[in-house]
């Protein structure tokens, strides 16, 4: 349990503990009528149809109801062994008292009586702490589970429990999701920030109102009213998680209260350590944040790859290695997908407005799918937070109720070590696309590099002529790490630039565009590292376009940002 909810539970348990039974007060128990209605005057605006035998005869119930509950509320003060026994006698009472007066009512009417009779009923139970093991009130009954009995939730009759659980890859401890959760269910103002490429920017979903973003957006904001919430779409097209471990500061918000990671499509599958490497980086560094914000996974799916898996599945056990809860859209989609192929791949990638199928893209059905998983999610997060939640911190070395909101002092993707802990470093970043303007990348000088951008998010200084040069400035912290942001891809003619900081060509490095997997994406490589020993302090590096070879026949080259540490 977290937050004050478990304060206020913990103290209430001390409070019964220590005194045995609860003791309970007439006040407690006593069922009152409507102060504005008298006996036997129906109420005709709260209760249509009822007529004034009606209200008569049910008024009479909940009285008789009253004199038995008091006297065994009375006789509760010496009775220390009150377990489950008499709880069971005043569910009876209660049945008893609302099917005997509902009964002599009609249907319209019978119902808004029943209503009343049993809400008064559970609250005065929950104000007498009545709620024990052997009964429960209707919102302690409530399990939270992701679909009630009688199917009434209206996702839950779309999708169908076992869709529903298997959304819902890995939902852990939640701890830091019911955090924020408890902020804005207390009316204060939280900061989302989705982080992705370009399925999160809304390609292929026919106008922003479509987006998962925007439809959650708007959930949200019906769900918690709180007018200075922010939900902002952070998504950089043609981009991965080693583009976002480095630079996400620099097209997101650094403060926000949760950010959503859907980066399963952009990562490539086939480069498992290097995926890997910076998906883990950028989980750490999110979780690293001074006001410790929450994180999500958001798992979708493509099928234009080599192969059906993608960085979704080496993003699990990232994800549950720093318990970040998994929300995969995937895991239904695919299932659904593969049954009936022939209708369903156009159902979830063709465009209703243009007519193309997009196979790299989910269209706007799918982005429906995304929202609503996502509205489960966190509606079943907010049962357990109002329910005050079922937490046991265990004993001894399984006491790790502090820990679940922590970062691990290792990493996953390295070698154990008793002693060692792996801290995040926030890098400093510059970029054509950022969204800050101390962020904008400004060269130093341009020979052969031009400026050229695909659209608005797609931005790169680019060379076709080799011998072309860039210069561009940077700033070194103690760590001593450049990188440079390049486009890669399969295709496009990529070639080489050999790169070296200010006058030390001798000690250059050279960079490929090229690489085996299929995904186009702008990603952060590295120049120099620490045992390089680039002093700290200003400097330039410098970029030259190589001349192709038959091993590296391409002469093209785009260069979007760089980064420091």
């Amino acid at each position: 349990m977290t937050g004050y909810f478990a304060s206020q539970t913990t103290a209430h348990s001390r409070t019964q503990s220590s005194m045995g039974a609860p003791r309970i007060s007439y006040e407690d128990i006593t069922l009152a009528s409507p102060s504005s209605t008298a006996v036997g005057s129906p109420d005709e605006e709260k209760y249509p149809g009822a007529t004034a035998a009606d209200y008569a005869d049910v008024e009479h119930h909940k009285l008789a109801l009253q004199h038995r509950l008091v006297r065994l509320a009375r006789g509760l003060r010496h009775e220390r062994s009150f377990k489950r026994r008499p709880v069971v006698w005043l569910v009876a009472l209660a049945t008893m008292a609302f099917i005997i007066g509902a009964a002599s009512t009609s249907h319209a009417s019978r119902r808004a009586f029943t209503q009343a009779l049993t809400d008064r009923t559970r609250q005065a139970i929950v104000r007498a702490g009545l709620n024990t093991p052997g009964y429960t009130t209707d919102e302690s009954r409530q399990s939270c589970d992701l679909c009630s009995d009688d199917g009434n939730d209206e996702l839950c009759t779309k999708y169908g429990t076992n869709n529903l659980r298997a959304a819902l890859n890995y939902e852990g401890t939640s701890t830091r999701i019911r955090r924020m959760l408890a902020r804005a269910e207390a009316g204060q103002a939280v900061k989302i920030v989705f982080l992705g490429g370009s399925v999160t920017a809304g390609h292929n979903a026919d106008g922003p109102e479509n987006v998962y973003t925007a439809r959650f957006e708007r959930w949200w904001r019906k769900t918690y009213a709180n007018r200075n919430t922010q939900i902002i779409n952070a998504a950089v097209p043609a981009t991965s998680s080693a583009f976002f471990s480095h630079c996400f500061q620099a097209v997101a918000p650094v403060d926000a209260d949760l950010y959503v990671i859907d980066l399963g499509v952009n990562d490539p599958a086939r480069l498992l350590d290097y995926t890997q490497t910076h998906s883990e980086n950028l989980y750490r560094t999110l979780l690293s944040l001074p006001h410790e914000p929450a994180v999500l996974t958001l798992s979708l799916l493509a099928l234009s790859f080599e192969t059906i898996a993608s960085g979704a599945g080496l993003h699990l056990p990232i994800s549950v290695y720093h318990d970040v809860p998994v929300v995969a859209p995937r895991n239904i989609l695919l299932p659904a997908i593969n049954r009936k192929p022939d209708e369903m791949v156009d159902h979830f990638f063709r465009s209703p407005v243009s007519g193309k199928t997009d196979l790299r893209h989910l269209n706007s059905r799918g982005h429906k799918v995304a929202s609503d998983l996502l509205r489960v999610y966190f509606t079943r997060q907010s049962c357990f937070l109002r329910k005050g939640s079922e937490t046991i911190r265990g004993t001894g070395f399984w006491s790790t109720e502090d820990y679940w909101s922590q970062v691990p002092r290792l990493k996953l993707v390295s070698q154990w070590d008793n002693y060692r802990v792996d801290k995040p470093v926030l890098s400093t970043c510059k970029l054509l696309t950022a969204r800050y303007p101390d962020s904008v990348l400004l060269p130093h000088s341009l020979d052969g590099f031009y400026a050229w951008e695909s659209s608005p998010e797609k931005k790169y200084f680019i060379a076709d002529e080799p011998g072309s040069t860039i210069s561009l400035p940077f700033t070194t912290g103690a760590q001593g790490n450049v990188y440079l942001n390049i486009f890669r891809s399969a295709t496009y003619d990529l070639g080489r630039v050999q790169c070296w900081v200010d006058g030390h060509r001798a000690h250059s490095r050279t960079l490929y565009g090229t690489w085996d997997a299929v995904t186009n994406s702008t990603a952060s490589e590295v120049v120099y590292q620490t045992e390089d020993m680039v002093p700290p302090g200003d400097h330039l590096l410098n970029c030259e376009l190589l001349r192709p070879t038959v091993q590296h026949p391409g002469s093209h080259f785009r260069i979007s940002g760089i980064v420091t540490s």
